[in-house]
């Protein structure tokens, strides 16, 4: 198992992990995603794509942003969003390793604390999330969809 950055050749693959993620969202016309992905490829090392793979296919993925901010001794705060891993590879290793990774990135970036954000009714990941440090008790959080 390889934790890596996305490269330009993988947009395939990470789209095909979305559609676990969104089943309902049409990834196969993957033209119309090029130009946002190219902005994110782009982006630089605040905001970045991560992927595990498992020898050329990739097994998950997560997108990490670190975040500058003025509190907390200008200690920047990291955001983690879209973390999916195909359903053959759940249960194996590949999602931990990765947000593991996420988390060595934010502690070698000084970040003061690490969110993310699961559907209220996930309760497994929410277990998941759990087992790697993550706590629901402290903070409530809210969203607004536009």
């Amino acid at each position: 198992m390889l934790i890596r950055e996305a490269r330009g050749q993988d947009m395939e693959g990470v789209l095909g992990l979305y559609q676990h993620l969104q089943p309902d969202e049409d990834f196969t016309d993957t033209e119309k995603y090029r130009g946002t992905w190219n902005t994110i490829l782009q982006a630089g090392e605040m905001h970045r794509i991560l992927v595990a793979e498992e020898g050329s296919e990739l097994t998950a993925s997560c997108v990490v942003s670190i975040l500058p901010n003025l509190t907390r001794s200008r200690r920047p705060y990291m955001l983690i969003e879209n973390v999916v891993t195909a359903p053959r590879y759940r249960r194996k290793g590949y999602g931990r390793a990765l947000l593991q990774n996420a988390i060595d990135l934010a502690h070698r970036y000084n970040c003061y604390k690490v969110m993310l954000m699961s559907s209220a009714n996930r309760k497994e990941a929410h277990e998941f999330y759990r087992s790697l440090g993550f706590d629901s008790e402290s903070k409530t959080g809210f969203q607004m969809r536009l």
